[in-house]
């Protein structure tokens, strides 16, 4: 009866090492897919940084060409039209940090839940680990004592 009783708790206790390792393995998957997935967003961001300042160095400077062609044509108009560009420049600045702003919020509040969901199930492995050690070490004493 002794020795089932001590291989029978071997076979846990590799249970539980194999659980372990299980756990592990996920949670390094878990921190490589969010680190992957921080870097793609990182990337992207910089790509459409990149991109809205080539586009907005283009439509100034074909802002400027036609501005240098109509000065040539009709110079009164020109203060105006220099005046509507830079407001519509200023208010196409506006909306686009507005857009980035509501972007990253709701970036922060995602990663916030995933967090939170995160963390509270970290701690109920944590717990349901420490119940599988315990009933464990009770089984084992158990068996000694018997024994």
């Amino acid at each position: 009866l002794g020795p089932t009783l001590r291989t029978g708790s071997r076979r846990r206790s590799s249970f539980l090492v194999d659980e372990l390792d299980m756990l592990m393995d996920k949670a390094a998957t878990t921190i490589q897919a969010t680190w992957r997935g921080h870097l793609t967003r990182k990337r992207l961001t910089h790509e459409h940084s990149a991109a809205s300042t080539i586009q907005a160095a283009w439509r100034h400077f074909i802002t400027r060409e036609y501005l240098a062609l109509q000065r040539d044509q009709v110079p009164s108009w020109q203060p105006y039209r220099q005046a509507a560009v830079v407001i519509q420049a200023h208010y196409r600045g506006y909306l686009t940090r507005r857009a980035f702003n509501e972007c990253r919020q709701a970036a922060i509040t995602i990663q916030a839940h995933w967090r939170g969901y995160r963390t509270r199930q970290e701690g109920r492995l944590r717990v349901e680990l420490v119940t599988l050690c315990f009933l464990d070490s009770l089984l084992y004493h158990r068996a000694t004592a018997i024994a």
